[in-house]
């Protein structure tokens, strides 16, 4: 035998045995026996992406129940309401859909910021509402990075380098809240 098979074969051997190391551990950890994994992995990927759907969903309506609570602590102004909050637990989706509910309330600027870091943020305001939207997010990130853009009665952005608590700040001071 040649040097070079010789080596080809030890690399083939080394490979089968990363292969079989890779199965005996997947089908140890899933409970089914080796012609059983495709099958098996296909379920959990289903399974995985019905739990993300049905966790989306429930986020939303979470955030439309946050939103009533947000609208009721505000306080109303001249007949409007600013609402700046700091919000966890909610992904750019569910922090969409509730800013969307609080502007859909009437007479009201919403702006959330995640509380995670680099923050989201979306904002939203209600149709006679002056602010603009889009014009706020913009002076964020000019402030604070990131990107991001909408229009001036929805916006959302993302990766704005800066403590959730200081882009809040910085949302009153610009909309005088």
């Amino acid at each position: 035998m040649g040097e070079p098979s010789r080596w080809n074969t030890l690399r083939a051997l080394r490979v089968l045995r990363r292969f079989r190391d890779a199965v005996a551990g997947s089908v140890r950890a899933l409970s089914v026996l080796p012609d059983e994994l495709p099958a098996a992995v296909e379920k959990l990927q289903q399974e995985a992406k019905d739990l993300r759907k049905g966790n989306a969903r429930l986020q939303e309506q979470l955030a439309v129940h946050e939103a009533d609570r947000l609208f009721a602590s505000a306080p109303e102004r001249d007949g409007a309401r600013t609402v700046i909050e700091v919000v966890s637990g909610f992904d750019a989706q569910a922090l969409k859909a509730m800013a969307s509910a609080l502007s859909a309330k009437g007479g009201t600027l919403a702006a959330l910021v995640s509380a995670a870091r680099p923050a989201l943020v979306v904002i939203a305001r209600s149709p006679g509402v002056t602010a603009d939207a889009n014009a706020l997010l913009r002076q964020l990130t000019t402030e604070f990075g990131g990107k991001g853009g909408g229009k001036a009665d929805l916006a959302q952005g993302g990766g704005l380098d800066a403590e959730p608590a200081a882009i809040a700040a910085a949302l009153r001071r610009l909309t005088n809240a």
